[in-house]
C-alpha cells in the first residue's frame, strides 16, 4: 500500500529538530507563562519519612536528596512532577494543585509553596519561568515540532506520489 512506502517516521534527528526550531522559533510564542518546577501531591494518609522535608528543601542542589525524594514519591505520591528539565504551563498545574494556588498572575512570585487540605499535602518549587509572549524553549515544544515535521514529510511524500500519478 501507499502508506507502507512513507519513509520511516521515527527518523527525525535531534539536530533536524534543533534546525527546525531555530528557523521557526518565532512561531512558538507562549500564550501563557511556563515554569520549570517540581510538584508533589501526597495523600495526607501517607506517612512521610523523617528526611522528606530535608529532601524537598535540597532536591535542586543535592543529587542524593533528589534521588531519595524521587524514590519515595514514585512509590507513594499521588502526583510527582520531578523531571529536572520539564516545563509546565499553568494549565498543566491547575488540576494537580488547589484552586488558585498557581495562576498566571502569581506564577512569578510563588517560588516555593506548600499547602495542606483535608486530603492532600502539596509541594511546589519553581526554578525558572518564561513569561507569556516569550519564546518557548526547544525542550517545551520538541515533541510538537517533531510531530509537525513528520506530518510535513507525509504530506510532501503524498504530494510527490500524486504528481507522479498525473505525469
Amino acid at each position: 500500500s501507499l502508506l507502507d512506502e512513507i519513509p520511516d517516521s521515527t527518523l527525525v534527528t535531534g539536530e533536524q529538530v534543533r534546525e527546525f526550531y531555530e528557523s521557526n522559533k518565532a512561531q512558538y510564542v507562549l500564550e501563557q507563562p511556563i515554569v520549570k518546577a517540581f510538584v508533589v501531591k501526597l495523600a495526607r494518609s501517607v506517612d512521610k519519612p523523617e528526611g522528606f522535608n530535608r529532601w524537598w528543601e535540597n532536591c535542586n542542589r543535592d543529587s542524593a536528596s533528589y534521588q531519595k525524594l524521587r524514590a519515595f514519591c514514585n512509590a507513594f505520591a499521588e502526583v510527582d512532577l520531578l523531571k529536572n528539565d520539564a516545563w509546565y504551563s499553568v494549565k498543566d498545574l491547575e488540576p494537580i494543585l488547589p484552586a488558585d494556588a498557581i495562576t498566571e498572575s502569581n506564577i512569578r512570585t510563588k517560588k516555593d509553596y506548600t499547602q495542606r487540605d483535608d486530603d492532600y499535602e502539596y509541594f511546589y518549587k519553581s526554578f525558572d519561568i518564561i513569561n507569556k509572549r516569550g519564546i518557548a524553549p526547544l525542550s517545551y515544544i520538541e515533541d510538537q515540532a517533531r510531530r509537525f515535521m513528520l506530518q510535513q514529510r507525509k504530506q510532501d511524500f503524498l504530494r510527490e506520489k500524486r504528481e507522479e500519478a498525473y505525469d
